[in-house]
């Protein structure tokens, strides 16, 4: 399965003024805010890097200067927050690999989220649980089969 690291990073900060209530997606600034046990956290970057890399200095900043215009009524404090530094991984088309691995009966695998790991971890749950319980793959899922690259290239 191909699958490449990809670091993002991100901070949980208690702020001065009025916090989002609800987690964001900032699309233009490709910056996700999540209120969290009264802190907001800002998180964003997605390099392709090697898994012993480290995180430039630079990008954590990007990420709140990026994230600052969309908040007036909202600050972070700089100074109290717990910054995150992560590998996440990812797939050549962006879907997961969910699902049965061929010739290896009996193993299943759910990785390849990228960005999308806490928000998808539910539903692909669920799909692993049909799998493994019921010996059934939902129709969402054909599309994350873990040997698709696999039958691209033989054909």
């Amino acid at each position: 399965m191909p699958v490449q690291s990809a670091r993002g990073c991100s901070l949980t900060s208690a702020g001065s003024g009025t916090p989002p209530r609800r987690a964001v997606k900032l699309l233009e600034a490709q910056v996700a805010c999540s209120p969290v046990d009264g802190a907001v956290r800002l998180s964003g970057t997605f390099d392709l890097t090697r898994a012993d890399a480290r995180l430039s200095p630079r990008r954590l900043p990007a990420v709140l200067r990026a994230a600052q215009p969309y908040f007036r009524e909202w600050q972070p404090d700089l100074t109290r927050g717990i910054a995150w530094s992560g590998l996440r991984p990812a797939t050549p088309d962006g879907l997961p690999f969910v699902g049965p691995v061929p010739g290896h009966g009996g193993l299943f695998v759910a990785t390849g989220h990228g960005t999308l790991g806490i928000t998808l971890a539910p539903v692909t749950a669920c799909a692993v649980r049909d799998m493994v319980i019921f010996d059934r793959l939902p129709d969402a899922f054909t599309a994350c089969a873990v040997d698709r690259f696999e039958r691209t290239r033989h054909r």
